[in-house]
């Protein structure tokens, strides 16, 4: 039941937090604040939603196979990490 559940959120998860972006990026200065508010809060809760996903998935996983997946995750995570502060460093959108 967990996998399965780790699957939906691994799928949904990034569908809706695009939408979120994609909301979020329309928003004009009439809006309210607290609609921009709302829709930080959904991308902070779908991002956990999808960092919790592998949890889920792995959970009733040999301790090995929990480990290739954390070796996984910090390699993706580092990369993406380090690809945000180099982008940052050198200005680029």
């Amino acid at each position: 039941m967990l996998r399965k559940t780790g699957k939906i959120l691994l799928i949904a998860c990034p569908l809706l937090l695009t939408f979120t972006i994609v909301l979020l990026s329309q928003l004009t200065e009439e809006d309210s604040y607290t609609f921009e508010v709302i829709l930080t809060l959904l991308s902070i809760l779908f991002i956990i939603g999808f960092c919790l996903s592998f949890s889920f998935i792995y959970w009733n996983d040999s301790a090995e196979r929990k480990r290739k997946a954390i070796i996984y995750l910090n390699i993706t995570s580092s990369f993406l990490l380090l690809f945000g502060v180099f982008n940052k460093f050198m200005h680029w959108p």
